[in-house]
């Protein structure tokens, strides 16, 4: 009688990095997990005069607006980053 030898075969399991779920970015803060802690937490929103504020305010001095317009969207949140 023939035994047949029964191959072991050896099977690594590989485990990912668990996926990080982020809440979709708003103007207001917003409350979620924290990835690393699981704590609950709520974003805070910091606004900054970015690029689009400076084009705007030099699209309104180059057309003639200059008498204190062109600082208004400095005064605009929705602007800003």
């Amino acid at each position: 009688m023939y035994y047949q030898e029964r191959q072991v075969e050896n099977f690594q399991i590989q485990q990912s990095a668990p996926t990080v779920i982020l809440p979709p970015f708003t103007h207001y803060p917003e409350p979620c997990i924290c990835p690393y802690c699981n704590q609950s937490i709520v974003t805070r929103i910091k606004k900054r005069n970015g690029v689009a504020v400076w084009l705007t305010s030099a699209a309104i001095c180059f057309f003639g607006f200059a008498l204190g317009c062109c600082l208004i969207p400095f005064c605009l949140d929705g602007i800003k980053v």
